[in-house]
């Protein structure tokens, strides 16, 4: 496992590093890139719902921009890459540095983060789809998890060194995009089959990812919430927090759990509802924690276990759709751009912005019942993933049983083929082939055990074999 996972890393290293850059902007503040320019702390709440928003469109209106863009194509020539990370960086080393507040700057600098996220993150991504689907979630996990490290180390250190690493992160993806681009296959050697936006939507396992992104969406939401219960409604942290520390460290272990899982088994149904369940039963214990624990450290603990596992529910999202994708030869491009949209910009936009604007945020805060029934609904969560998975082991088993008969169902009748043996003759042969007894094989067919012995001595002598032995190595013989 360890051997197969060092390989991942070898060949794939610029396209791990990369995508850990985009993490990094993603997950360390919801607030970027206005984290840059001032703590968000000290902002109202309508003034940060506003650069939110600001930023979330412009997220959304750049994902549109490169569907449209990289119709036909997946990748730009190494100078455009290095311009927009170059530009994107700046924009944030003038925000951390001048610390701008007029509105028309602010969303004039937010654009050149907010296209470079949108750009990088789907131009990795969309390379992603060119590996073999197995391989997929254990890149994006190494990903999260080398995210995780580096953004440990940051917050050991302090908070200008986060925000030197988030100016820098557009400039290293950038350069992990013309690095790999120098190690990938051509995209024409890969090129999807013609297929519509709409039919590739279908052939994806909508089950899981509906309920993979309602919990994302719940637990953005439920993070929301407690944030508001326990430390105001307003408060949303700085870059450097011991909370951070604990969030970067639960993410690693989840990470880490999920990795194993995918490098010891192969990517199946079966695997990805194991992991969506682990991640279930992340949430369910930071509930349980919160409910029952009074003091602040552990629901601190708790509250950053929940962030963690939503974090690591986003990259699972994220790995099932790349992974569906490489294996049915989907259209990259705009299912990777929507999959960003839903699971990435649109939860934080729900629970940042619209739960706030409309009162929703002061209402659940105020309910005394809030966490009693977030726990249970993720009981809910939980309980529907061990059906899903129980169902697809079942289903697993049967296909297996199955193929395993329609393999026997062949060899055997390639033995028989042309020794003038009927079809009851040869229904009596498989299942002899298959270890039945005489009278097993007449519970069978329906028949009394002598009319099987009957059958079965007719299919001897036309086989020339003598005993149940000799008809198996026969048949063995046509392997």
């Amino acid at each position: 496992m360890l051997k197969g996972i060092a390989e991942i890393c070898k060949t794939n290293g610029w396209l791990i590093a990369g995508l850990a850059c985009v993490w990094a902007c993603f997950h360390v503040n919801p607030y970027y890139p206005y984290s840059l320019a001032a703590e968000p702390g000290n902002a109202s709440l309508v003034e940060l719902s506003n650069r939110h928003l600001t930023f979330a469109l412009i997220v959304l209106a750049s994902l549109l921009v490169v569907v449209l863009l990289r119709k036909g194509r997946a990748v730009f020539a190494p100078p455009i890459h290095v311009g927009i990370g170059v530009a994107a960086g700046i924009a944030g080393a003038v925000l951390m540095v001048l610390q701008p507040q007029n509105a028309w700057l602010l969303t004039a600098l937010f654009i050149f983060p907010g296209f470079a996220l949108a750009w990088f993150g789907a131009d990795l991504a969309q390379r992603c789809t060119r590996l073999a689907p197995n391989a997929i979630p254990t890149v994006l996990l190494l990903s999260y998890a080398a995210f995780s490290i580096v953004w440990l180390l940051c917050q050991a250190a302090s908070a200008v060194a986060v925000k030197v690493v988030l100016c820098a992160c557009p400039v290293i993806a950038a350069l992990c995009c013309i690095m790999d681009g120098r190690v990938q296959p051509a995209e024409g050697a890969a090129s999807p089959e013609a297929i519509t936006f709409r039919d590739s939507l279908a052939k994806l396992p909508g089950g899981i990812l509906v309920v993979g992104c309602l919990s994302v969406f719940f637990g953005v939401i439920c993070v929301r919430v407690f944030t508001a219960m326990g430390q105001g409604a307003t408060h949303t942290g700085g870059l450097a927090s011991v909370v951070y520390v604990i969030t970067a460290a639960l993410g690693f272990v989840l990470s880490i759990v999920l990795l194993a899982l995918f490098a010891k088994n192969r990517y199946s149904g079966t695997t990805v509802l194991t992991a969506l369940g682990i991640l279930a039963l992340a949430y369910l214990a930071a509930f349980l924690l919160i409910m029952l624990l009074d003091g602040t450290s552990a629901q601190v603990f708790a509250k950053r276990l929940l962030v963690a596992a939503e974090h690591c529910f986003e990259v699972a999202m994220l790995a099932i759709v790349l992974a569906e994708i490489a294996r049915q030869r989907l259209q990259p491009t705009p299912l990777v751009a929507a999959t960003f949209a839903v699971i990435l910009v649109l939860p934080q936009v729900i629970a940042l912005d619209l739960l706030a604007r409309i009162g929703a945020l002061s209402a659940m805060t105020a309910f005394n019942y809030t966490a009693p029934i977030c726990a249970g609904a993720t009981f809910l969560i939980a309980a529907g993933l061990m059906l899903m998975l129980l169902r697809a082991v079942k289903e697993t088993a049967k296909s297996a049983t199955q193929s395993i008969d329609d393999w026997q169902q062949a060899l055997v009748s390639r033995a028989v083929a042309g020794k003038g043996i009927t079809a009851r003759e040869e229904e009596v042969v498989l299942l002899m082939y298959r270890g039945l007894s005489a009278k097993k094989a007449a519970e069978e067919l329906f028949v009394s055990e002598a009319t099987v012995k009957a059958h079965l001595q007719r299919a001897y002598d036309k086989l020339d074999v003598h005993t149940k032995q000799d008809l198996i190595a026969l048949i063995n013989s046509y392997r």
